[in-house]
């Protein structure tokens, strides 16, 4: 994330996404960590610190050691599955645990109420649409591009990655 966007959402007291160590760094610089919620990627593969990088971890355990962050959080790639979104929140949880990180927890991903899963807060995505019509609208940037070597990527799992670092991808069926 640039310095100008850490330096708004401060400004403005807005929370944000972290899921790199660089943009955590900066966030620590600008005295804002209390607005930062990390982001742990457990199969959407759109953002997040990977739960199997695990030196990235390692550092981030010793960041969090000597640092608070407001929450920590996921997103679900398919709700429908249960048993891809029992391991996702396995991993999330086990993932958590090897952070020793006890903060305010969030999952996205419209359906999850419908788990027993121990959370705080739900982020939402298409539970805002009410049936087919639209309740608001939303624009962005875009913030990344991030190069997959293999696997299915986003909402249900349906792209899969099929070339390396290009954005070649089908949809499954």
């Amino acid at each position: 994330m640039p310095v100008q966007n850490i330096e708004k959402c401060r400004q403005k007291k807005y929370n944000f996404i972290v899921d790199d160590l660089g943009t955590l760094e900066r966030c620590k610089d600008k005295k804002c960590l209390e607005l930062v919620h990390l982001k742990i990627n457990t199969g959407m593969n759109r953002f997040g610190f990977s739960c199997d990088d695990k030196p990235t971890l390692k550092k981030l355990r010793l960041f969090l050691k000597e640092n608070s962050v407001a929450g920590i959080s996921t997103h679900f790639s398919n709700l429908r599955d249960r048993k891809l979104t029992l391991n996702q929140y396995n991993k999330f949880c086990k993932t958590k645990k090897f952070l020793k990180a006890d903060f305010l927890t969030h999952f996205g991903g419209s359906g999850v109420e419908k788990y027993d899963f121990d959370f705080d807060m739900i982020r939402v995505g298409l539970g805002l649409y009410l049936g087919e019509k639209r309740v608001m609208k939303i624009y962005s940037s875009i913030l990344e591009i991030k190069t997959l070597t293999n696997g299915c990527v986003g909402y249900e799992g349906k792209f899969e990655v099929t070339q390396i670092g290009r954005a070649s991808c089908r949809e499954r069926v």
